[in-house]
């Protein structure tokens, strides 16, 4: 006896595609958080491949993450070095209200470097600040209580 498939590819792929609509809806309200300040970057993750290749090359389960995030029930962010924009290096799991860090774990679950820890302290006081710009765009970062731009 054959068993017939529950979805048809065709079904599984307009449900990809919905996803990932709704994963970048989610990341153009997210963008004016990015930021990039000594050396390194953070955005936020614009589709359910990105989470995908993300939870592969640094062995975590964020794709798991796709459908709350489509749904805007938790912010995923990619953090990587300025000069590797493309290369995994952290993943920050921000909690809905936009005022802690749920998590923020590299390759295979490691913790933070200082590093990272100090670019993550200095992001999300920027985000709880109102992730203030310059008249040119560019993000405002208190400093040891001097304004700068990023």
């Amino acid at each position: 006896m054959k068993i017939a498939p529950l979805f048809s590819a065709g079904q599984i792929e307009e449900a990809n595609r919905k996803l990932d609509a709704a994963i970048l809806q989610q990341a153009e309200k997210l963008e004016k958080y990015s930021l990039t300040l000594d050396g390194i970057t953070i955005r936020p993750a614009r589709s359910a491949g990105e989470l995908a290749a993300e939870g592969k090359s640094l062995h975590h389960c964020v794709e798991s993450y796709a459908e709350w995030v489509s749904k805007g029930e938790t912010f995923i962010f990619f953090i990587r070095r300025e000069a590797e924009p493309d290369m995994s290096w952290y993943t920050l799991n921000l909690d809905k209200s936009m005022k802690t860090v749920i998590q923020n774990r590299g390759m295979r679950n490691c913790d933070r470097t200082p590093e990272v820890m100090a670019f993550e302290d200095a992001w999300i006081a920027w985000v709880r600040a109102g992730a203030k710009r310059d008249k040119n765009g560019n993000p405002t970062i208190n400093q040891n209580n001097k304004e700068s731009a990023a």
